[in-house]
């Protein structure tokens, strides 16, 4: 399984909201339902075990959580060993 099924897996069957099922992709994770505060804390520690990764307290940012997109980036460069650096494009 690849490294965003296995995330999307672990997002549906923790969610913050127990009857999601599927999310959109492209949304905000917060917004949908699918995490809270909580379930952040909870998919880092998850992230770290599965992945191997380190997460530092400073990488753990609203844009890098904000949609599975963005989360599945993040996990990829870090087990690349890239930047991580969040892209801060304007909205709107």
């Amino acid at each position: 399984m690849d490294t965003r099924e296995v995330i999307r897996r672990y997002l549906i069957e923790h969610s913050a909201t127990p009857s999601i099922t599927t999310f959109d992709e492209e949304l905000s994770l917060l917004d949908q339902g699918v995490l809270d505060s909580f379930g952040l804390v909870t998919l880092v520690e998850f992230l770290e075990v599965q992945f191997g990764l380190q997460v530092a307290d400073d990488e753990i940012d609203a844009v890098v959580f904000s949609t599975f997109h963005r989360l599945c980036d993040f996990v990829e460069r870090k087990q690349a060993g890239r930047d991580v650096t969040p892209s801060r494009r304007p909205t709107g």
